[in-house]
């Protein structure tokens, strides 16, 4: 007799497949991650870049707060001068998670209470980050 299948209804068209291997081999979680982080990651000249391929922001200790996690690809990003080619918001005393294919050879980031480029102002309290990341 047959293993029942594990899920069971699944739409007619959709399969399952077993996946040998997590999408990410690297797991940043950052309790503070208001405080600007340079470097976390480098990738040496003439290596495969790495690629954030999801990401975790918890704001639920800033309950009247949005905030923005920037990511810079740059071992030294000037905050609120230097744009940053990932913004991701976090609604106030929420968590939100995002499925991305974010490629770095460097990687800087910071969470800013303020959207875009302008703004160094950090939370008023911790913001917790975590990054899965394909090295």
């Amino acid at each position: 007799m047959a293993s029942p299948p594990i899920i069971s209804g699944l739409p007619a068209g959709l399969s399952l497949v077993n996946v040998a291997a997590p999408p990410y081999n690297l797991l940043i979680e950052d309790a503070n991650a208001e405080v600007l982080r340079k470097d976390v990651l480098y990738r040496p000249t003439g290596s495969i870049q790495g690629t954030i391929v999801g990401v975790r922001i918890n704001n639920t200790q800033n309950p009247n707060a949005k905030v923005w996690l920037k990511m810079w690809d740059s071992d030294d990003p000037v905050v609120g001068t230097e744009a940053p080619p990932v913004i991701l918001r976090c609604r106030a005393g929420k968590i939100t998670e995002y499925y991305v294919l974010v490629p770095f050879k460097y990687l800087s980031y910071q969470v800013l209470v303020t959207p875009g480029t302008k703004g160094t102002t950090a939370p008023t309290k911790p913001v917790s980050v975590c990054l899965a990341i394909r090295a």
